[in-house]
């Protein structure tokens, strides 16, 4: 049985590009599916050449599908955000993962970012998904400079800002699952 959930809270995981922020949920989601947690969300990994982060991928946390999100913009290309080029096919499927998403223990967004919150593009479904609250706790991971953005779009929810620290970043996935699992054991 599939429980739905009322909004408990919305946890925005807060760095600057480079910081860790795909990894710490890449840990949180590994630990959580080793319970009987229901995860579920996008994932936006790097995609590496060397030592040379040359585009993101878009990857669905329940299936682990996988696809292209972003470029770097070639010469003569303009950039959508930054240096990168999006791609609308991946943008779409993105959209339509997150339009069909099922209610679940943990929700990961992994990024909202400029192209959502600046230029309403993107993966716009991530709202409708965070306002209809069918998770327990989301981890919405967020550049700082986009924290009063997000809080003015998402007022009325149950927010928690969580900054990612080098002093922090190695441990911080654990300690989210602990918040969960406070969250959890207060449910009526």
């Amino acid at each position: 049985m599939i429980r739905t959930y009322p909004p408990h809270v919305i946890i925005l995981l807060s760095a600057p590009s480079g910081a860790g922020k795909t990894t710490t949920c890449q840990k949180l989601t590994a630990l959580m599916k080793q319970t009987s947690t229901r995860v579920d969300g996008l994932l936006s990994p790097p995609v590496w050449s060397g030592k040379v982060k040359t585009g993101i991928r878009l990857q669905a946390i329940s299936s682990g599908e996988a696809r292209t999100l972003a470029r770097k913009a070639t010469n003569g290309e303009t950039p959508d955000v930054g240096m990168w080029k999006f791609l609308p096919e991946t943008i779409t499927w993105g959209q339509e993962y997150l339009a069909n998403i099922s209610p679940c223990d943990l929700l990961i967004l992994d990024e909202i970012g400029p192209l959502e919150l600046l230029h309403q593009g993107g993966l716009t479904h991530s709202f409708d998904i965070l306002q209809k609250g069918d998770y327990q706790m989301a981890v919405v991971t967020i550049r700082p400079h986009l924290l009063e953005t997000m809080k003015e779009k998402l007022q009325g929810k149950p927010l928690a800002i969580t900054p990612l620290t080098p002093e922090n970043r190695d441990d911080l996935a654990e300690k989210l699952m602990t918040i969960f699992n406070t969250l959890k054991e207060r449910e009526p």
